[in-house]
Order: C-alpha cells, then structure tokens, then sequence
C-alpha cells in the first residue's frame, strides 16, 4: 500500500496537552488522569471570563443541594458513537502520515509516545491493512504504535494486534452525560480553590506543566505555548471553550481541556497533580467546564476515561459509559 507525504496539520481540534479523541487525558494515549476523589457537585465553580478585572476568581465554600432525582437519559448509543467519530484530535506540531486506508499521527518530541493510529478504513482483507500501517510505522524508525480500538473498529482488529505482539496498555471508558438533565448533587470540593481559563502565557504555561505529570514528556517550546494561549484568549469568550487551569494558594494544582462543537461538549486533560489528588480538585474543574458548555448550547458532554481512574469519577458525576475501547503498544522493533 503506496503511502503519501508525510504533512504537518494546519490546525487540530485541540491543540494543548495530549489526549486521545473524546477523551479525558491522564495517560500517553489520552484518558483523563485524574484519581482524585469526586466527591461530586455543588454547584459550578466560580471561574474567571477574560477580561475580569482580577483575571481569576475564588471559589468559597458552595451550598450543598438536595440530591437531585435524574431523569430518563435522553443520549443513544449511536448519538455518543456520532459523537466520537466526528471528533478526531491532532496536536498543531503533529506530523501526519497517510496512507489510502490509514493516517498516523508521528507526535511532536515534547510528547511522552512517538505515534498513534488517527484512522483505519480498510477495504480488503483486515490482516494486510494491519501489517500495511505496521509497516509504514517501522519506516519512522521508533520503537511502538500506539492503537486505539474503537467502538467502531473492524471486527478483529484487536485479535490481529495481539497476533503481533501487541499489548493493552489502557482500557477507556466511553462516557457521556445528557447536558439537559440534572447532574447529582455531591459534597463540596476544598474551599479557596482557583479557577481561571488559560487565556495567557503565564497560565497556559502552567497548566502544561500540571499536564506533564500525568502524561510524562516535556514543557512544548515558549512559541508552542503563546500560540496555545492566543487561541484560547478568541475561543473562550465566543465559546469554544478552551484550557482551564485550578490554582491553591498561587499553585497550579490542576487542568482540563473542552472544546465545544455543534452541541458537544468534548472534554480532555483532567490531570490533578499527585500531592493534590483526593481533594476534588478534579470534580471542580469538570464542574467547571461542564457549566460553561451547558450556558454556551451544548446538549451532551462525551470523554473516554481510564477504566482504573478517571471513569469511577465521571460516573459519580452522572456520566454513562456506552463501551470500552483498549489502547494497544505494538512493537515496532
């Protein structure tokens, strides 16, 4: 299978910390990494609109509601699997390589893994498409492949990555929430906590810091970071949503990532740092995050969750998982 050009992307869908498509981030391949406690909702955090006079706002102790009695979920499985196929992320400095029936990812080298499987539409028999993108991946000379089985993946395909070599890395949950129904309501989470959008260098820069230490990697160069910055300071106001940042006493303790797109609030990053974790540092910045789509039109808000971490979480906070999809690392060596 004849690959083309090896091109660099004009633009992503979210560009920022790493993360997988519809995903929560907390690991290489992009599930929201977040094992801190959610101990649930009491309401949005306050969070700071660019143009505030102090650039950020403190969230005091929120009055805890009544537990709130959900109603029927109005979200199929196909709405949540539209969702998902609609929503392919690749970083601004990601390489793609494509082929006629696949694109990879090669990521940039502040990334903690060097390539992912974006796309697979093979039209022939499964077992040639496989070893085709295997073998075009061996040609960029790194040592794995990062392989995400979808809920739309041909059948089989998990089968012919175990064939050769391949292992599980993470399993993903596949989670959203119906943004026009009531959420639970749940404890507080620690008072004084600091929320502010990623609107300029200063904080953009911290909350990739914060991101480092749930996926590993480097700090991307200043000009990566002050580009990030730019584009959150015109999405944010006009609600596109962008990079949210949680601050105790000054420090960067937490962040998360939404875009929004025709009614899909698609929510990524969810990394608390480890000190900080079991504080519900987390659950503020999905609360967040979760008000600000909900005021901006989104109907329903779509994540894939680490099976061991982030997922439990969002399950508390009214999330439904519609599947799994497992990560692969296949040797490429």
């Amino acid at each position: 299978m004849a690959g083309r050009p090896t091109r660099t992307p004009n633009s992503a869908q979210r560009p920022g910390a790493p993360s997988s498509p519809c995903s929560e981030p907390g690991s290489p391949s992009g599930a929201e990494a977040a094992p801190d406690a959610l101990a649930g909702r009491a309401g949005p955090p306050s969070v700071h609109r660019p143009g505030s006079r102090h650039g950020e706002a403190r969230r005091g102790k929120a009055r805890q509601g009544k537990a709130v009695r959900m109603r029927r979920m109005l979200l199929t499985a196909t709405d949540v699997a539209a969702a998902c196929a609609a929503w392919t992320w690749i970083p601004d400095d990601a390489e793609l390589v494509e082929g006629e029936e696949f694109t990879i990812a090669r990521m940039p080298e502040h990334f903690a893994w060097d390539l992912s499987v974006l796309a697979f539409t093979p039209s022939g028999p499964l077992g040639p498409a496989v070893d085709a993108v295997i073998e075009r991946a061996r040609a960029l000379e790194v040592p794995a492949l990062d392989w995400e089985v979808g809920l739309g993946a041909p059948a089989g395909l998990a089968a012919e990555l175990t064939a050769r070599g391949g292992q599980v890395k993470m399993a993903l949950d596949v989670l959203a929430r119906d943004l026009r129904e009531d959420g639970p309501a749940l404890p507080s989470p620690v008072a004084d906590l600091t929320v502010r959008w990623a609107t300029d260098f200063e904080t953009s820069r911290d909350g990739m810091a914060v991101a480092l230490t749930g996926f590993g990697g480097a700090l991307p160069p200043v000009a990566r970071i002050e580009a990030r910055a730019a584009k959150d300071a015109a999405s944010v106001p006009a609600g596109g949503g962008g990079m949210l940042v949680a601050y105790l006493d000054g420090t960067p303790v937490g962040f998360g990532d939404l875009s929004l797109l025709d009614g899909v609030a698609r929510l990524s990053g969810g990394v608390v740092v480890p000190a900080q974790r079991g504080r519900g540092i987390y659950r503020a910045l999905l609360d967040a995050r979760l008000a600000y789509a909900a005021e901006h039109g989104a109907r329903m808000a779509v994540v894939k969750g680490n099976v061991n971490t982030s997922a439990p979480i969002l399950r508390k906070a009214g999330f439904t998982s519609f599947g799994q999809e497992p990560i692969y690392a296949v040797p490429l060596r």
